[in-house]
């Protein structure tokens, strides 16, 4: 599924707050719940904006800073789903590979000049 920048900054944002909060979100620290969270933004996020010229939104989506984050990811651990399942099997853990998630998103914002927005 795939999202335009103004969308990936939202979820980003939304998802540094579940970062922050995990139990009220999640009820636990968990990268597999997480990716539940992750794709029901999306799918909302995509149905809000259902308006817009379909082709045109799947053209600006390619390039997005969250498909960008997903390739980034997926080549850095070498796993070929951006669902990040591979990456708690990589982890051994569902809590360390929601941590490290995390580690990678702060770098890759902060490699790509991305505000981090603070969550209060």
């Amino acid at each position: 599924m795939a999202i335009n920048n103004d969308g990936s900054l939202k979820l980003i944002q939304f998802l540094l707050g579940v970062k922050k909060r995990p139990q009220l979100f999640l009820n636990k620290k968990s990268l597999k719940r997480l990716g539940w969270v992750e794709m029901g933004f999306m799918f909302g996020y995509n149905n809000l904006n259902s308006s817009i010229d379909l082709n045109l939104f799947a053209n600006e989506s390619k390039n997005s800073i969250w498909n960008d984050f997903s390739k980034y990811i997926c080549q850095k651990y070498n796993i070929t789903t951006p669902n990040y399942t591979e990456l708690v099997n990589y982890c051994q853990s569902d809590e360390k590979a929601f941590d490290l998630f995390f580690e990678e998103l702060e770098i890759f914002l902060k490699e790509h000049n991305i505000d981090i927005p603070e969550i209060d």
